[in-house]
């Protein structure tokens, strides 16, 4: 179903950026909208990012999966992965970040999701982390 949308002749960017989503399909549209919704939560983050792929356990509830955290920050980390989960849930996760060797647990709580993976704010401070991140 497509819906018109009354358009500004002085807004060309708009205007075409509208045009093309009301050609793409349903699930082309939510696929941008989920790729929209990770790249503004991207840019309101108030630390940086450091790339890496570090193998993680992590548990929300009673289930326990395993992915990739694909960068982290001292607020967070981004897991790649397509299990379900919802935001709000708590989790927990385990991994061994090569530059220390050493297995770092922390807690922290699903900021978003897509379909590529999870966004998760830590909701413990962990200082071992936190010295792991200068050295990346």
């Amino acid at each position: 179903m497509r819906t018109t949308v009354q358009r500004s002749e002085g807004n060309s960017a708009a205007s075409k950026l509208i045009d093309l989503i009301q050609n793409m399909s349903g699930a082309d549209q939510e696929a941008l909208l989920d790729m929209l919704q990770g790249w503004q939560c991207h840019h309101r983050r108030k630390d940086s990012r450091k790339s890496c792929s570090i193998p993680v356990d992590y548990a929300t509830g009673e289930c326990s999966f395993k992915g990739f955290i694909k960068n982290m920050s001292a607020g967070g980390v981004f897991i790649e992965t397509r299990r379900p989960v919802s935001v709000g849930q708590d989790i927990s996760m385990t991994f061994i970040p090569s530059n220390l060797g050493k297995q770092i647990n922390v807690k922290g709580e699903i900021f978003w999701a897509n379909v590529v993976g999870i966004g998760v704010k830590f909701t413990t401070e962990n200082q071992t982390l936190i010295a792991m991140l200068e050295g990346l």
